[in-house]
């Protein structure tokens, strides 16, 4: 089985355009190309975005942004910005008479199991419920650290939960940095090196590693959208649209993860002024830093 992965494409269809495209030239199709969620917010053009992932995604779950749109939840007033572009997003679907888009978002599950691999838009743990923030908006990162790691608390620690969960392979978007958590499967205690972060650096295009029958593994693919977070460091940020792509066989636990970042067929000037020329989005510092940021980056000249 290869599925191919589209996540966070927060109303960038550009964005997302590019990473299925990416997909359709490694020969997946619609019937095999999963959206985590987080197609709205942040960003103007929700409507093609959604119309997108509708047309060429075989199923997309639910992601915090889209919960809110949907008034399914109330987000943290903290992320006051991000609330913002939201109703805006909700304001243009409505303007438009755009319930039908309302409504399939409405109809979105929480995670779904394809052949073994487990596709979720946030974490893996505890009880799944959209209409919780305890869930929808959980960093689980933390709760991940090896015990090696002085950081590592055995009281947060959810490292046992993932060695021995179900599922060998989980797919997850929301946290916008593409990564690979490798963990040893089948342990009661834990244990120093049980656990390997492999995160996917600023510049890097492809990152791929082998299925091991030994061990579980916590894929974060990224965003569609090319958008980094306001938790992510100045030196990180990489706008470039990323995606996933896994081949896995069910029955010999085996098969390979492709992370990848693409700028081909990503027409990021049109995205760019989107932004620039929506009046709306000029008080918006997130989004008007992640265009600067796409307007200054040399590997898009």
């Amino acid at each position: 089985m290869e599925i191919g992965i589209v996540s966070d494409s927060h109303s960038n269809p550009w964005g997302q355009a590019s990473i299925i495209e990416y997909l359709r030239e490694m020969g997946i199709n619609k019937e095999n190309t999963y959206n985590l969620g987080d197609i709205t917010g942040m960003f103007p053009e929700v409507i093609p975005t959604i119309e997108m992932a509708k047309a060429e995604c075989q199923l997309t779950l639910i992601g915090n942004h889209d919960a809110v749109l949907i008034d399914c939840f109330e987000d943290d007033s903290k992320r006051d910005e991000r609330i913002k572009a939201i109703k805006l997003n909700r304001k243009e679907l409505e303007e438009k008479s755009r319930y039908d888009l309302i409504d399939w978002i409405s109809s979105f599950s929480i995670d779904h199991l394809k052949r073994g691999v487990y596709l979720v838009h946030n974490s893996p743990f505890g009880a799944k419920d959209s209409k919780s923030k305890r869930y929808m908006l959980a960093r689980i990162s933390e709760s991940l650290r090896d015990p090696s790691n002085p950081m590592y608390d055995q009281n947060n620690s959810n490292l046992i939960s993932l060695s021995q969960y179900p599922r060998q392979v989980i797919v997850r978007g929301h946290a916008h940095a593409p990564s690979i958590q490798r963990v040893k499967r089948g342990l009661s205690n834990p244990e120093e090196n049980m656990a390997e972060y492999i995160s996917m650096e600023k510049g890097r295009t492809l990152l791929e590693i082998d299925i091991d029958p030994d061990f579980t593994y916590l894929v974060t693919v990224g965003s569609a959208c090319g958008a980094n977070t306001i938790f992510t460091k100045d030196i990180d940020l990489d706008y470039r649209p990323s995606g996933g792509i896994i081949s896995y066989d069910q029955k010999r636990e085996e098969g390979k993860i492709t992370l990848f970042r693409t700028t081909k067929n990503y027409a990021f000037h049109k995205f760019i002024e989107s932004v620039r020329n929506n009046h709306k989005w000029d008080n918006l510092p997130e989004a008007q830093k992640q265009i600067g940021y796409l307007e200054r980056e040399v590997f898009f000249n």
